[in-house]
Parts: structure tokens; C-alpha cells; sequence
């Protein structure tokens, strides 16, 4: 089959996954990811993210590049969360491996001998009462927990070494700047403030498909 290589007879279809519209201009989006970086491109055209202090004024004002930057790192820390929850199978927890104070020190704390006291404390806020194991195998400490069917898991040196949690912590450290204190884009209403990451991230979308049309087309299987 040399021939039809050689005269430009084979070709790759790639059908795309989105079709977004606006006013005559339109543009087809091949996957996911794409779509979420022309959201963001299209919403940090015209917005502006408030960084608050304790609720006090604004600490810092996000725009443009530095501004996608963040949003787009949040929103992929928020699909890491999910990930996590699946991996650990209760949605509870999902939020503990992503605490900031983990993302220190090598793996979070699993190793070397230290212990993940991060983990440990996000878990009891969380009412799940944790135990602190030690892990003669590996030298290091699992924090333990039991999930909702009453089935026993661990948090260690397994799932710190796992590329969904190594990357959790990549964005969490990625995020922490000016995920910590309340933020919200500057045109949200004072009633509707929450100031949390993920109302941020959404809030961000809703603004990217202002006066917009978005089809999702059924795209085909892996």
C-alpha cells in the first residue's frame, strides 16, 4: 500500500466533539480539553477574577493570561478530585488528598517516615475518624478510614505514588496561590458570592458561553 501513501490518497478523519457558534463565526472543537481552553479564552477576554482577604477588599485582581492560567488549572484540580473519589470509591474523601498542606514534601508525607498529618486532620473534619498506621514494608504511615459501606481504606504510599494523585498535588500546589482565600469574578452579584474554587471555575464557564451556541455531537467510541 507504499503507492497510496506516496500519492496522498490516505487520510485521518477526526469528527469533532463540540461546534461552538456565535453570531456567523463558528468553530469546531475536537475534544474536551479543547473545549474547556476556548471556554476560558472566550470568558478571560472580558472578565475579571477578584481575589479576596478574609472577605476584606480585593487582594489581588486576576486577568487575561494569568487569569486562564488559574482557571484552567482549577478546573483540571476539580477533575482530579472526582478521579480521587472514584479511586478511594467514597465521594467524602475526595477532597482530603487534595488538601494543600499534602501537596508539601516528598509524596505527602507517606514516605521517608513521615506522617501525612494533613490527610490525618482533613479526614476528621470530615467525621470519618482516621487511624494512623505505620507501614513496616515500606517504612512509611497509611492514614486509614472506613468508606460508607463500612469497607476499610487506605491512604499511603499506593496511592501517592499514583499518577492521579501526583498530579492532584502538581495542581493543588499550582492552585494554592489564590485558591485559598474567597474569589469570584467580578461581575457576580454580592448575594451570590461564595467565594469557593469550584462556583469560580463555574461561574467562568457560564461567562465563556455568553450569546453562544454549543452542540455536542454524540462523537464515537475509543
Amino acid at each position: 500500500m507504499t503507492e497510496l501513501i506516496l500519492r496522498e490518497r490516505v487520510f485521518i478523519a477526526q469528527p469533532p466533539l463540540y461546534r461552538i457558534k456565535k453570531g456567523k463565526s463558528e468553530k469546531y472543537i475536537k475534544d474536551e480539553k479543547e473545549f474547556t481552553k476556548e471556554i476560558m479564552r472566550r470568558a478571560t477576554e472580558n472578565l475579571t477574577v477578584e481575589i479576596h482577604s478574609n472577605g476584606a477588599g480585593p487582594r489581588a485582581l486576576l486577568e487575561g493570561t494569568e487569569l486562564r492560567t488559574f482557571l484552567l488549572g482549577l478546573d483540571e484540580y476539580e477533575q482530579m478530585v472526582h478521579k480521587v473519589q472514584r479511586k478511594l470509591r467514597d465521594p467524602r474523601r475526595g477532597g482530603g488528598a487534595g488538601e494543600r498542606q499534602s501537596a508539601r514534601g516528598q509524596q505527602g508525607g507517606f514516605s521517608g517516615g513521615g506522617q501525612p498529618a494533613a490527610v490525618f486532620e482533613a479526614l476528621e473534619k470530615l467525621g470519618l475518624n482516621p487511624e494512623m498506621r505505620r507501614d513496616e514494608e515500606h517504612s512509611s504511615y497509611a492514614v486509614v478510614y472506613r468508606d460508607g459501606t463500612h469497607a476499610e481504606r487506605s491512604v499511603g504510599l499506593a496511592l501517592a505514588a499514583a499518577p492521579e494523585y501526583r498530579r492532584f498535588r502538581a495542581l493543588a500546589r499550582a492552585t494554592a496561590r489564590y485558591n485559598d482565600p474567597p474569589s469570584w469574578p467580578s461581575r457576580t452579584s454580592a448575594a451570590s458570592r461564595k467565594g469557593t474554587g469550584s462556583t469560580c471555575s463555574t461561574t467562568s464557564r457560564r461567562e465563556g458561553k455568553r450569546d453562544a451556541s454549543v452542540q455536542r455531537y454524540k462523537g464515537l467510541a475509543k
